[in-house]
């Protein structure tokens, strides 16, 4: 019975709007990941070889875009948690209409620096 609500309440969770976080006038602020997601990571626990997620990660976003929404477990984790605080950062999704690299190549290639840029 109680695995049969928490499938109920994660379903209604996964239909619910997106809350998106305040930013200053004009900024692009972000979606949640989870809520509107075109790619998806699932992140295996790696123990003390965690750091060979970024580069990995880093290849990914080069390669086929932004990683909106991931879950993991154990030190898959923590890597959920940095790659979330990348997406959400507001440097990574402004940027002058001006300049060139101001396209979802150029979010896409910020958010593989910030993820090469994570220190063993």
């Amino acid at each position: 019975m109680g695995t049969l609500v928490l499938l109920v309440v994660l379903a209604m969770l996964s239909t619910a709007a997106p809350a998106t976080a305040a930013g200053r006038s004009g900024d692009y602020v972000p979606e949640r990941p989870a809520a509107r997601s075109s790619t998806c990571a699932g992140v295996r626990g790696n123990g003390q070889n965690l750091f060979a997620h970024y580069g990995s990660l880093a290849r990914h976003v080069e390669e086929y875009g932004a990683i909106t929404c991931v879950a993991g477990g154990s030190s898959g984790s923590i890597t959920a948690f940095i790659l979330e605080s990348i997406w959400a950062n507001p440097d990574v999704h402004n940027c002058r209409n001006d300049r060139p690299g101001c396209n979802r190549r150029g979010r896409d290639a910020r958010m593989a620096l910030l993820l090469k840029s994570v220190v063993g």
